[in-house]
């Protein structure tokens, strides 16, 4: 879910066409753009994808395409007979588009309408008029890569909790590097996974085999993430994701699909290396 109306549909099932680009759109909205390091976020986008992510991610959904934009689907996904498009629209984190050509009579749309017109008087959430409060639901979020981040620092706010820090994990770069947004700091983190690597000779196949497993496990979940250095080579953050079922790292040991890395200080993070080992 990279956005409160974007979303990732995995086909299951003996029938399903596994070649379908996965990435959709929810059909008739117009969602506040969550941000990215080259566009800054707007009012109510992670209220959105929150909404969303809380009620759809890792759940078996339903769904039927509205009609194509471009070469991606809109579609209407129901959960548990529950519609995210109009769940959006009634929270007002959602407006709904003007009418398409050829939209057929009483169907989403007319219902998303519906549901507009009845909280669009209330002033609330995309209807809110009030900038200080639009300004409340803004993140204003530091991601790698930019001048005021500061991996030392980052990692010396986080030590200061003795529990792993809570975040969503919010993209794979690859089998042990990924990026998440630690929800306390407001700040996105580059970390390799500690105690893990993959050698420079591994398959192309047994790389996208391991992205894969990580995004089909917890990517943009939520995770526990506890930062333990800095990379003195490349200056990314390392540390561990943690997930209710367990540790991401021990799972990618069990299928082979990243091996252990030895460290150079015996006594770095010793009793989790003994863990994995």
């Amino acid at each position: 879910m990279p956005s409160g109306d974007s979303i990732c549909l995995i086909p299951i099932g003996k029938k399903a066409n596994k070649d379908d680009d996965p990435y959709c759109f929810l059909a008739y909205l117009n969602v506040p753009r969550i941000g990215t390091p080259n566009r800054l976020e707007e009012a109510y986008a992670f209220d959105a994808r929150e909404a969303i992510r809380e009620k759809a991610i890792g759940r078996k959904v339903d769904y039927v395409t509205e009609y194509m934009a471009g070469s991606k689907k809109a579609v209407c996904v129901k959960v548990e007979g529950e519609c995210l498009a109009s769940l959006l629209v009634s929270l007002s984190l959602a407006k709904v588009n003007e009418r398409r050509a050829n939209t057929a009579e009483g169907g989403l749309h007319e219902q998303l309408l519906a549901i507009q017109e009845e909280v669009s008087t209330k002033g609330k959430g995309v209807w809110n008029t009030n900038a200080d409060l639009s300004a409340n639901h803004t993140r204003q979020v530091t991601y790698f890569g930019e001048g005021d981040y500061s991996a030392t620092r980052i990692l010396a706010e986080s030590d200061q909790e003795a529990r792993p820090l809570g975040g969503i994990l919010e993209h794979v770069f690859g089998t042990t590097l990924v990026a998440a947004y630690v929800m306390r700091l407001k700040t996105q983190v580059k970390m390799n996974l500690v105690h893990l690597y993959t050698p420079r000779d591994t398959e192309q196949a047994i790389y996208d085999e391991g992205k894969a497993f990580i995004e089909k496990m917890l990517l943009h979940k939520s995770v526990g993430i506890k930062l333990t250095r800095v990379d003195d080579n490349n200056g990314n953050l390392v540390g561990r994701l943690h997930f209710p079922q367990g540790d991401i790292a021990a799972e990618l040991l069990k299928k082979g699909l990243a091996k252990l890395s030895t460290p150079k200080d015996s006594e770095f993070d010793a009793d989790y290396f003994r863990e994995l080992k």
